[in-house]
């Protein structure tokens, strides 16, 4: 299985281009549910291909999951840089956040995801892992720290790629 097959390599401006479009849709529901947490869902996929036929169904398996604790309001979008969604959720920002570290590591699918959690009236406050005693998010191939891999170049993208069908594969 090859998670990858059948997606479209994305460019460097379609991807800045993305991170604007969720910045905005991030906005408009942190304005209107001011006193919520928001939830940002979306694949950890690194590399140029970010969509897929497999990537969209781990998202679509794993999304309905994530959304069974969250309020009304579920905003879905299958984007070309990959599935996202945003969830708001009428609880505790560092709450929610353990729940979704809860999810990231201890889903079958949970490694593929990065769940940012925010909340407007904490200024737009997104809290980190390590802030609430989480270790850093780890690596798909060795199990470091995945931003002291990604910085370092340790490991190559068939490596990235093998390891993220292993997690895939395993799941089924």
């Amino acid at each position: 299985m090859d998670i990858f097959e059948g997606g479209q390599a994305v460019s460097l401006a379609e991807i800045l281009d993305n991170r604007y479009w969720r910045v905005l849709m991030l906005y408009e529901l942190m304005t209107e549910f001011p006193e919520s947490t928001v939830v940002s869902v979306k694949l950890n996929v690194p590399g140029w291909v970010k969509n897929s036929l497999v990537l969209k169904e781990v998202f679509e398996t794993s999304w309905s999951e994530i959304t069974t604790t969250a309020l009304s309001v579920k905003k879905f979008a299958d984007r070309k840089t990959g599935p996202e969604g945003f969830l708001v959720f009428d609880g505790d920002l560092k709450m929610i956040k353990t729940i979704m570290i809860d999810f990231e590591e201890h889903h079958p699918l949970g490694r593929l995801f990065d769940l940012d959690v925010m909340n407007l009236s904490e200024s737009g406050k997104q809290l980190s892992r390590t802030s609430l005693g989480f270790p850093l998010r780890k690596c798909f191939v060795c199990g470091r720290a995945a931003k002291e891999c990604a910085r370092e170049g340790r490991h190559s993208a068939a490596e990235i790629i093998d390891a993220m069908n292993r997690i895939v594969g395993n799941a089924e």
